[in-house]
C-alpha cells in the first residue's frame, strides 16, 4: 500500500496533538522520547512512561506485554488504552505495580462539554482561564470544535479547521497541557 501526502499530513497532525508546545517536541526524538539525566521519559497515547536508561528494555518488553503501542503514529487498540488509563492515578507520578522500575504519569481528564456559556466539566471550580479560552473557541466561525483523544491526554487541547480547498485549510488549535516535564499552554 502507497503513502499518500495526506497520509504523511495526517500523522504529523496526530504528532502535534500530543505535545502543542514546538519547542518541547522538537526536543523528543522519534519514538517519543527524551532523556533528562539517568532517566528516559517516553509519550504513548496511553500516558507517560519514565525509567532509568538501563531499565529500557524492560520497558519496552512492558509495553509490548501490555499491547501498548511505541510508536505514536500506530494507536493502541482503543479498548487497551482506556482499560490502562482508568485503572491509574492522574496528576501523579506513580510506579507501576505490576512493573520494575517503571513509573507512570498522565493528566487528569475531565469531562470538557461546550454549551453557549463556555466550559463546563467535572468539579464545582472552573478557572476563568478555560472558560475564556472554551467561550473562545466555541465562538469561532470555522469547522467544527474537536477535542482529540491524544491532545487531552495531558490536558485540554481543542481544535478546529476550515478546509477553504480541497488541499487548503486554516488549523486552529488551543490547548493546555500537563507534559510532567513541562506544561505548555497556547494557541496556534
Amino acid at each position: 500500500m502507497a503513502i499518500n501526502n495526506d497520509d504523511i499530513y495526517d500523522d504529523l497532525d496526530d504528532l502535534e496533538e500530543v505535545v502543542g508546545d514546538d519547542v518541547f517536541a522538537a526536543m523528543l526524538n522519534g519514538n517519543a522520547e527524551i532523556q533528562v539525566a539517568d532517566n528516559i521519559y517516553k509519550y504513548t497515547d496511553v500516558g507517560l512512561f519514565v525509567t532509568p536508561a538501563d531499565n529500557y528494555i524492560n520497558l519496552e518488553n512492558y509495553l509490548e506485554v501490555r499491547q501498548i503501542s511505541t510508536n505514536l503514529l500506530e494507536p493502541t487498540e482503543q479498548a487497551v488504552r482506556e482499560d490502562f488509563v482508568n485503572d491509574r492515578i492522574a496528576d501523579k507520578l506513580t510506579p507501576l505495580s505490576d512493573a520494575s522500575n517503571i513509573e507512570y504519569f498522565v493528566s487528569k481528564i475531565q469531562p470538557m462539554v461546550l454549551d453557549g456559556d463556555g466550559y463546563s466539566g467535572g468539579g464545582t471550580y472552573t478557572t476563568p482561564a478555560e472558560t475564556s479560552i472554551a467561550a473562545i473557541v466555541q465562538k469561532l466561525p470555522i469547522g467544527t470544535v474537536r477535542k482529540p483523544w491524544l491532545g487531552n491526554l495531558f490536558g485540554k487541547t481543542w481544535e478546529t479547521d476550515d478546509k477553504y480547498e480541497s488541499r487548503r485549510r486554516v488549523k486552529v488549535k488551543f490547548y493546555s497541557q500537563n507534559l510532567f516535564l513541562v506544561y505548555a499552554i497556547g494557541c496556534k
